[in-house]
């Protein structure tokens, strides 16, 4: 061969390697930069599912909070006015106040409340029916013409009720905490 066909055949040779680790290269590049994009949209993926699901966990605890609140606003309500009600009532020809509206109330508060809450609100619902019981017996003692009996029942009665503020006022005061409304600690009264 040539000397000249030698010198054209080894830069073709040298041309073609280059062309091809060239492109070798360019394919390679091309490899890592989207392997490295298929990389970085699954850890975009994986933070947009991470925030999606911090996010639903906090809407459910701003929806769960907002139901305790109305659960414990309206027992509290309802357990309150009961008392106040039975504990009002004096007359013997009027009929005796209701207390079937807790249970439903203290129901909702069972269902979604604290255990701290729920043994709150079932020792205040024993001590509204206690107190409507000691007031029908106080009746039924007045009518029958038993005086020291009847005494003694609104003896009871003054017991429950300062068992009933209390109650009351620790209640409150449990439920506060949960909501985080740990404002001014007023006093509770029914």
């Amino acid at each position: 061969m040539a000397p000249q066909t030698l010198t054209l055949t080894s830069q073709l040779i040298t041309g073609s390697v280059a062309l091809i680790a060239g492109l070798g290269g360019a394919g390679l590049t091309t490899f890592v930069n989207r392997k490295n994009t298929k990389d970085s949209m699954a850890a975009a993926r994986l933070t947009a599912e991470e925030q999606s699901i911090k996010a639903q966990e906090q809407e459910h605890a701003a929806w769960l909070r907002d139901k305790k609140q109305e659960a414990y606003a309206a027992y509290q309500a309802e357990a309150g006015t009961l008392f106040r009600k039975v504990n009002g009532w004096y007359g013997d020809d009027e009929p005796v106040p209701s207390v079937d509206g807790l249970p439903p109330i203290l129901g909702r508060v069972r269902l979604i409340g604290s255990e701290d809450a729920v043994l709150l609100a079932n020792a205040m619902s024993v001590s509204v029916s206690s107190s409507w019981s000691n007031r029908v017996y106080e009746r039924t003692y007045r009518k029958g013409g038993k005086t020291e009996e009847a005494k003694k029942q609104r003896d009871e009665s003054n017991r429950l009720r300062t068992q009933f503020n209390d109650l009351l006022a620790k209640y409150l005061t449990v439920v506060r905490r949960e909501l985080g409304a740990h404002g001014s600690n007023r006093n509770a009264q029914p």
